[in-house]
């Protein structure tokens, strides 16, 4: 309990130095075209973090659980050295094609919005290429429980972003900024060699190579679909007026943030006894450790969304005159919080249980149901988004959450016998 309770305090500091550097970011460029500029041109690293690191951290973990520390050490430096150079590829390609994407991504800007992202996305990108060394690294910590550090580091990485925002970005610099975001991520990855230990010659002939492929071949494929929710809604945003994606964007990573640091201190250490109990063959206790702790993320979650959305209604009053940051802008994501709190309650659960699939070795069903949920949620999506503009997008990304999480508890009680509750 000692252990949970520790992390927990960890994560809500990494949790807060997040959202800090996030709303530090909107005080310095107010909810305005560069502002929106800034935030669309963190989409396209925002999906490979979603569809490729996390996927490669939820992969990597399990394989990697049970191997002594020298496989390990070996396993986790070969990805490296694979994925390394695929996702530098990859970046060098992005840039080279970003007049393409950008236009994309937001088709409502107008021209100097347009160009302003093109600017900054070129920059951003370059996340990338440390952020699936991170999912690696991660991956490796969580196989030898060493969670606290993995929060820890990133806290660090945001404290030292936080003062480089606040002593050197002047209003309007987005370009700062998004060279800011970069050095985040690089100064996540030189912290989190800690746990990596020292680099392994690579050996690509390991088991683990064949088998991490195996099982991330099919995340990919799906996952690259239905995890380009972000980008639906920046294309549905950027046709509202200037500075609506701003704010909607701190609103989901609120959202996120939250919805991560349940997923962290609950739904991750569990999802490595659940590999422990599938692996020894013990379904009672794989069944009681699942359902006795989606109980727990979802109850826990749900008072964390109450408390605060709460707490930051109490803070309204303070916001009068905070750089370019008005009163009126924090009601609107008070607002935006209430409407889309499924986003953080059902994806902390929907965490746990497509982690449940991933320690059973199963890859394929939470993608197909993901898959699934995303095309009912895109109709949802552009349906409350014509009727009710911003707030009938907050509804549908709850909607589209809740959706999910029932879906895939359903198939996972049907045809394992688990359930979600006690």
């Amino acid at each position: 309990m000692k252990r949970i309770l520790q992390l927990g305090a960890i994560s809500i500091a990494n949790l807060a130095s997040m959202i800090l550097f996030q709303w530090l970011l909107i005080t310095k460029l107010g909810a305005s075209v560069e502002s929106d500029a800034l935030f669309a041109a963190m989409t396209i690293p925002q999906l490979f973090a979603s569809v490729i690191a996390a996927s490669l951290t939820s992969i990597v973990a399990p394989l990697l659980t049970g191997e002594n520390s020298a496989e390990q050490r070996v396993d986790a430096w070969s990805l490296i050295a694979i994925t390394s150079a695929i996702f530098t590829g990859m970046t060098i390609l992005l840039i080279l094609l970003a007049p393409w994407w950008t236009g994309w991504i937001a088709p409502g800007f107008s021209v100097s919005a347009k160009a302003l992202l093109l600017h900054y996305s070129r920059i951003n990108i370059l996340v990338i290429i440390f952020a699936g060394f991170n999912a690696i690294q991660i991956g490796l910590a969580y196989a030898r429980n060493q969670f606290q550090w993995v929060e820890f580091s990133a806290f660090i990485a945001n404290l030292i972003a936080i003062l480089l925002a606040l002593f050197f970005v002047r209003d309007g610099d987005g370009i700062l900024a998004s060279w800011i975001l970069v050095a985040r991520a690089v100064l996540t990855s030189i912290l989190l060699l800690k746990v990596t230990d020292a680099p392994a010659r690579p050996d690509f002939s390991r088991p683990f190579i064949k088998q991490a492929w195996s099982k991330l071949r099919p995340v990919l494929i799906g996952g690259s679909y239905y995890k380009m929710d972000p980008v639906v809604d920046r294309i549905l945003l950027s046709s509202l007026p200037a500075g609506s994606l701003s704010l909607f964007y701190i609103a989901q990573q609120i959202l996120s943030a939250g919805s991560q640091v349940f997923a962290k201190v609950i739904a991750t250490p569990t999802i490595t006894k659940l590999a422990y109990a599938f692996k020894s063959g013990d379904e009672t206790e794989y069944s009681r450790i699942y359902r006795h702790n989606m109980v727990l993320i979802l109850g826990l979650s749900m008072c964390g969304l109450i408390a605060g959305i709460g707490f930051i209604y109490l803070l309204l009053p303070y916001f009068e005159s905070v750089g370019n940051f008005s009163v009126a802008d924090a009601q609107y994501i008070v607002m935006i919080l209430t409407l889309a709190g499924g986003m953080m309650v059902a994806g902390a659960g929907g965490s746990l249980v497509a982690g449940a699939y991933y320690a059973r070795g199963d890859t394929k069903t939470p993608t197909i149901i993901g898959s699934i949920s995303f095309t009912i949620g895109i109709g949802l999506k552009i349906v409350t988004f014509r009727l009710f503009g911003l707030e009938g997008l907050a509804i549908g990304v709850s909607i589209y959450y809740t959706t999910s999480l029932i879906l895939q508890g359903l198939y996972l009680r049907r045809r394992n016998g688990v359930s979600p509750a006690s």
